[in-house]
């Protein structure tokens, strides 16, 4: 049973963070950066990320959000993130256990 309810937690929290990037890339970047932008994030990989997906889908949002809708530093954020995915969880303020709390008073969840 415990599996059950992790799997569905893990699935509506994906479903959520995916609708977030979508929102957020929509925010801040016009159509055709968006494309490109998310096609980036949906084919990035993040160092004992690739099993967990959810995860995988926060740090992508972290990503977004302080790349502060420019090329160059969405570009930045990305290869932190490659090398230490955990700096961009912090700068993003979603690296501690309310982070969900803490988007929501941003706007962003």
């Amino acid at each position: 049973m415990a599996f059950i309810i992790q799997a569905w937690r893990e699935f509506w929290l994906s479903h959520r963070l995916r609708r977030a990037i979508e929102k957020q890339a929509a925010r801040l970047f016009d159509i055709t950066e968006r494309k490109v932008v998310v096609e980036i994030l949906a084919c990035s990989t993040f160092p004992l990320l690739e099993q967990r997906r959810a995860e995988s889908l926060r740090v992508k949002l972290a990503i977004l959000i302080l790349s502060q809708g420019k090329q160059e530093r969405f570009q930045e954020m990305l290869a932190l993130a490659t090398r230490d995915w955990r700096d961009v969880l912090m700068a993003a303020d979603m690296g501690w256990p309310n982070w969900q709390e803490i988007l929501q008073r941003k706007g962003v969840w």
